[in-house]
């Protein structure tokens, strides 16, 4: 089940060889860090990466207060199992983490979130002791990685998204895949590798969440897109015109 959905999903995204160099890039503009390209913006080559080091950064990367860059590349690594890296304002890369594979989890998707602790939290998409995927941490110097929990089928697997914060030891997440009743999940895992499924997509609810949750403003409730399911759908594979989706948060968990 896993591999031939997998394989789906990788099959439009990835594009390019393994091996191929990515590239992050910076876009200047005259009041915003990163701005739409226009006639007014102008880009420029930032960082650069070659295959030991991660290929393929899908996702943004995330800049902490002090404009340092944390970032995945979804492949290549050491291992060849994708890489976290750090950048420095200048450009400099600071670090890469190699993940391993296995229990160590493979090929993440989206950035990891700088937690309130001063640690990166983040998921992949594969690895795991079920080969669901991870949830990890490590720290914003690049060591003390730990694979805080590995995701079930039952839970859910192939994070396509970044976890969210809630507050100091709680975070939600999306799993595209899987769950108890096939099309994806949301849930909430704390800093000590806990989780617990909030929902379990059906396709009439909505189908394969993927992208970034939002809390919102009074902190009761978190929303997110899935792509398929919904109107439209009919129980076949990527049925259905998508959704937003509402999960309230009753007691913040």
């Amino acid at each position: 089940m896993f591999d031939a959905e997998y394989s789906s999903f990788r099959s439009v995204a990835r594009g390019y060889s393994l091996r191929s160099l990515s590239i992050v890039f910076a876009v200047t503009a005259a009041l915003s860090l990163i701005a739409t390209m226009s006639r007014a913006s102008t880009m420029s080559v930032f960082a650069q990466f070659t295959a030991p080091q991660g290929a393929q950064a899908w996702d943004r990367p995330t800049v902490d207060t002090d404009n340092t860059i944390y970032g995945v590349n979804v492949y290549g690594g050491a291992h060849d199992h994708g890489a976290l890296f750090a950048i420095s304002p200048e450009g400099k890369l600071l670090w890469t983490y190699s993940f391993t594979g296995a229990a160590g989890g493979n090929s993440p998707a989206s950035a990891p979130v700088i937690s309130s602790d001063g640690n990166l939290y983040g998921l992949t998409m594969s690895g795991g002791l079920h080969n669901c995927g991870i949830a990890y941490r490590i720290a914003k110097t690049g060591t003390g990685f730990v694979a805080l929990h590995s995701f079930s089928a039952a839970e859910g697997y192939q994070a396509m998204g970044p976890l969210v914060q809630y507050s100091p030891t709680m975070f939600y997440g999306a799993l595209t895949l899987g769950g108890l009743k096939g099309f994806g999940s949301v849930f909430s895992l704390t800093t000590a590798g806990q989780v617990k499924v909030l929902h379990g997509f059906s396709g009439g609810d909505g189908a394969y969440p993927r992208g970034a949750l939002t809390i919102s403003a009074d902190r009761t409730t978190l929303y997110g897109s899935a792509g398929f399911g919904g109107n439209g759908f009919n129980g076949g594979t990527y049925s259905g015109n998508g959704l937003v989706f509402a999960v309230n948060l009753a007691g913040g968990e």
